[in-house]
């Protein structure tokens, strides 16, 4: 039923009547746009309570829910799994196609994997990690002050891995060699294959090259190197602050500190020797290009806000910059600033952002579009940046940060409301 409100027809009521008019046909247009961009898809019915839920970087969504008091259910893609006491460390594995978690029945620890439930005999699990062709998997749980390690069919026995502070198991490309910090007296080692480097006061292990060498980098008193398997290819840094290696380990970069400046170091079999890019006052937020020796970080010279990619420099916001991404081919890099109005920059180009937007939450971007998504309070927000307008979809009251799943060619969030679970999309 809908209730009309007469007025007295005079002339300024017909001039408020008329502008009443084209704000309803405005809104019903933008509404319409919208709709035919944005489309929301119920996931769970809200039957069991929704306790958390999120997505991984490629195709796969998840959420845990309570059946019962004190019983939580995993849900991937669709598919319920068993309900346990406890669920920990849902892991994907770098190209989405698998999965796997710890769970805990009464006392009985298992692994979940997506075609098989192992009991473990432990009385605690650890961690779990995925090769970086996605082939392999390595898990570990505890016997008493033990760790045990399965890696394939191997099986290692630790008691002095540095599990609180450096949980990883890292895998080479096959799984074939492996490494993780261990504890020696009151410095650290590096057990690379069965084989331990020196000690040292600090390690930062990066990861595998792909010729199965490990690169890492290690501190000695005030000194840190980066070496790669037993060769030292750079040295004399105050600092290592950051560290970074692609799934083809044929790229690696780390973020340093020397005399007083900081700045980043490429490696990469491109080069004769790492690559020393230029000096800053600040540096952060390193990311890697998906598969070319790029680089891009954000960096601070004079007061002055920079995004660099390798050797070349984009004027940030001079009020505040955000962090530089890669859209998923690499074809892209963007991030956005404020001036004293904000904007997007895309490969060195700046688009105006008429409305203030908030640095402090991340952007999915679709390659070659003028679009951009991330999400409100309420809303996954899509900006198309030439056209100046904003398509959105239902609101709700939760929500995790967007993707752009190439795989369908659509912007994804994950959004809750009273107890229901839904995917929000926009297409374009």
């Amino acid at each position: 039923m809908i209730n009309l409100i007469m007025l007295k027809i005079t002339k300024t009521n017909k001039y408020k009547i008329r502008c009443l008019f084209f704000i309803v046909l405005i809104l019903f247009a933008t509404e319409l746009t919208g709709q035919q961009h944005c489309y929301d898809y119920l996931l769970l019915d809200g039957s069991e309570q929704l306790v958390t839920f999120g997505m991984d970087t490629t195709k796969n969504w998840w959420a845990i829910t309570e059946p019962f008091s004190g019983n939580y259910r995993l849900t991937i893609n669709g598919i319920a799994q068993k309900d346990y006491k406890e669920i920990r460390q849902l892991t994907f594995s770098p190209d989405g196609n698998h999965w796997a978690y710890f769970s805990r029945d009464n006392s009985q620890w298992y692994l979940n994997t997506n075609d098989t439930i192992i009991p473990l005999p432990g009385s605690d699990v650890g961690q779990i990690d995925y090769s970086p062709n996605s082939q392999k998997m390595a898990y570990s749980y505890f016997e008493g002050y033990d760790e045990i390690i399965i890696i394939g069919e191997k099986r290692f026995r630790e008691y002095q891995r540095d599990f609180k502070s450096n949980p990883t198991i890292y895998l080479s490309q096959n799984a074939e060699k492996y490494a993780w910090v261990v504890k020696r007296g009151s410095g650290f080692a590096l057990n690379i294959s069965g084989k331990e480097t020196n000690v040292f006061d600090e390690i930062l292990p990066i990861g595998f090259w792909y010729d199965g060498k490990m690169l890492y980098a290690c501190r000695s008193f005030n000194l840190w190197e980066i070496y790669k398997g037993n060769e030292l290819i750079s040295s004399n840094y105050s600092q290592v602050f950051e560290a970074s290696i692609n799934l083809k380990g044929n790229v690696a970069a780390v973020l340093v500190a020397q005399t007083g400046k900081q700045f980043a170091v490429l490696i990469s079999d491109e080069y004769y020797e790492p690559l020393t890019g230029n000096r800053y006052d600040y540096v952060s937020n390193l990311i890697l290009h998906p598969y070319l020796p790029m680089i891009a970080y954000n960096a601070n010279l004079y007061q002055n806000n920079l995004v660099v990619l390798n050797s070349t420099e984009f004027a940030g916001g001079k009020e505040q910059t955000g962090t530089p991404e890669f859209t998923y081919d690499g074809e892209e890099l963007f991030f956005i600033g404020c001036d004293l109005h904000c904007f997007v920059n895309i490969n060195g180009r700046k688009y105006p952002l008429n409305n203030e937007v908030s640095l402090d939450r991340y952007y999915a971007k679709k390659p070659g579009s003028n679009t951009i998504a991330y999400v409100t309070n309420t809303s996954m927000i899509v900006r198309d940046f030439e056209k100046e307008q904003l398509y959105s979809g239902m609101m709700v009251d939760n929500l995790v940060s967007p993707r752009y799943n190439w795989r369908n060619g659509v912007y994804e969030a994950l959004g809750s409301i009273n107890n229901r679970l839904y995917l929000l999309t926009c297409r374009f």
